[in-house]
């Protein structure tokens, strides 16, 4: 399969960390998460971010088990077993669907690595301006590095050279790939208020069934998203809006947000869950971004 180049604006969703409030059994958790993982991968989400809309270590220690399920998803699964420990925290991570992206390739034997194939690896031993990396193949890749610097332990992206019959790997980074690579995640630690004053995206989209109708602003927002190179786009909990979660910081959401956006005219249920509210949305900002493309 062929994919398709990245295209800008690169997009970040914002995600609460009291998503999984609402879901007391750790299986239904494990597939919540799943199901917004693979939303990111679909529509090539470039960030994910979990955001403090209530205080409290209860809620600390619900964000990293979030962060933490998300990083195992989005790690190749050759790499898997390297870096996560086996703990009580990872029992359901069968649950979790395949991502399936370009990152994500199937194992396959050294030989048959492709010149300026990319992977992530494992470096398992450095010497002398070369480290040894596991690339999912049944032996360590050799990787020249001079001007980065790379240790043990250290999960890295890496370029294959094939060369007078020599396999060899450089790295690379991930603004270097012209093809989507996979999601970050980013843990905030301030609420979403204070976020936004100290780091700078530049459009913001909230969702909510009080905001416009995408109908009516959708020409609007195409023009915007032509412009930008970056796209915060946010979501609620299951029992508050983010409208309510801003006022506990005395803010409104317009403060914050360029566009408040109903993305879901005419609901037919009372209320929609976050993950099917993102699911929803970023087929609207994708199809949006494309006609971009076209124009």
């Amino acid at each position: 399969m062929e994919y398709p180049p990245k295209i800008k604006p690169f997009i970040s969703i914002f995600i609460p960390a009291s998503i999984l409030d609402e879901v007391p059994d750790p299986k239904q958790k494990a597939i919540k998460i799943g199901m917004i993982g693979r939303a990111a991968a679909i529509f090539r989400v470039e960030e994910i971010v979990i955001y403090p809309d209530k205080i409290g270590k209860d809620y600390e220690e619900k964000s990293k088990y979030i962060e933490n399920m998300l990083r195992y998803m989005e790690t190749p699964q050759y790499l898997r077993k390297r870096l996560f420990k086996l703990s009580k925290e990872f029992r359901y991570v069968g649950l979790l669907p395949p991502l399936a992206t370009p990152h994500h390739p199937l194992k396959k034997k050294f030989d048959e690595l492709r010149n300026g194939e990319i992977r992530e690896g494992f470096v398992v031993k450095t010497l002398k301006g070369k480290a040894f990396v596991d690339v999912g193949t049944e032996k360590l890749l050799p990787v020249v590095f001079k001007n980065t610097k790379i240790s043990r332990g250290e999960r890295v992206t890496i370029k294959i050279i094939k060369k007078n019959k020599r396999t060899l790997g450089v790295p690379v980074s991930k603004n270097e790939i012209n093809i989507y690579w996979g999601f970050k995640i980013t843990t905030a630690k301030e609420p979403l208020g204070a976020f936004f004053k100290k780091f700078h995206y530049d459009l913001v989209i909230a969702t909510s069934r009080y905001g416009k109708l995408i109908t009516d602003i959708y020409e609007s927002i195409i023009s915007d998203l032509a412009r930008v190179d970056t796209v915060a786009l946010l979501f609620g909990s299951p029992r508050e809006g983010l409208h309510e979660i801003l006022k506990r910081e005395s803010k409104k959401l317009s403060d914050v947000a360029d566009y408040i956006v109903n993305m879901i005219p005419g609901q037919g249920v009372r209320t929609v869950r976050t993950e099917e509210a993102i699911y929803a949305s970023l087929t609207i900002i994708n199809f949006l971004q494309f006609l971009c493309f076209k124009k």
